[in-house]
Order: C-alpha cells, then structure tokens, then sequence
C-alpha cells in the first residue's frame, strides 16, 4: 500500500471543497454583493449558510443560478415596506429546499440583515456544471 499525501488528493480532486475555496479566495476580480446579481447568471458562494426556519444548511462553495432579482418598488430604497427578493437555484434537488422554495435559498432584504456581507463569485454555465455533485441529476430549469 502506498502512502497518500493530502496534496496529492487535493490536486486528484478528492477533497473538491478544499479546492473550490483556495480558488474562490485567489479570484477576487468577479466576486459581487449578492444584491448586484443579475437573473440567469451564475454565480458561486464563498462559505455561507442558509437559514431556513429553525435549521441552517451549508451551502459553501456551491455553484447558483439566480431565478429572481425582484424590489417591490423600483427606483425606492430597500426599506421594511420595501422588499428586495432574491432566489438563488441550486443546480440539484436539495431535500431541505424542495416545494414552495424551488431549490432556492432566498435573500429577503432589509429582513435578513445578517447576509448583507454576502459575496459571490460570477461564473460560466461550465464551471457552474463542474461544480455540482457527482451522481446527482441537473434540474432542468438550470
């Protein structure tokens, strides 16, 4: 049996994770605040988790594509009678945002003021592809 450094799984692929985050840290020229996302791109999360009601998911590095970009009033500031929205598509079925979510962490500014320093990374569909789990089948909204 032969002996496996870290790095050489890591430059094999086997720790993805490790990977995508040492690249969404070195590209900082494409990453925005995720209220400037624009709808049918594709963009990439640096760490983040999501709350959903009493739980939170771990959506890191995971490649989205924005479905919705919506202000209630445009030309307005975003206030508490102002709402922006923002749905973001996971390009797999995740059990914990299947049904009225539509695969979609949502954004829902001034409400969630703790993702206000959230970034992302715009990428190509290709890399967007590339980055979704092994064995799981694409939505085909995506």
């Amino acid at each position: 049996m032969t002996k496996i450094t870290i790095a050489q799984k890591i430059r094999e692929g086997e720790f993805g994770r490790i990977k995508q985050r040492t690249q969404f840290k070195k590209d900082n020229k494409n990453r925005i605040h995720i209220k400037d996302v624009v709808v049918d791109n594709y963009y990439q999360f640096g760490k983040h988790y999501h709350d959903i009601y009493n739980y939170s998911i771990d959506l890191s590095y995971q490649a989205v594509k924005c479905i919705k970009n919506k202000l209630d009033f445009k030309g307005k500031p975003i206030s508490f009678s102002n709402h922006l929205s923002i749905w973001m598509q996971l390009g797999y079925m995740h059990p914990k945002l299947m049904g009225e979510w539509e695969n979609s962490p949502i954004f829902y500014f001034p409400d969630d003021e703790q993702y206000e320093n959230i970034h992302v990374k715009e990428i190509t569909y290709e890399k967007a592809i590339s980055l979704l789990p092994q064995g799981k089948p694409i939505l085909a909204t995506w």
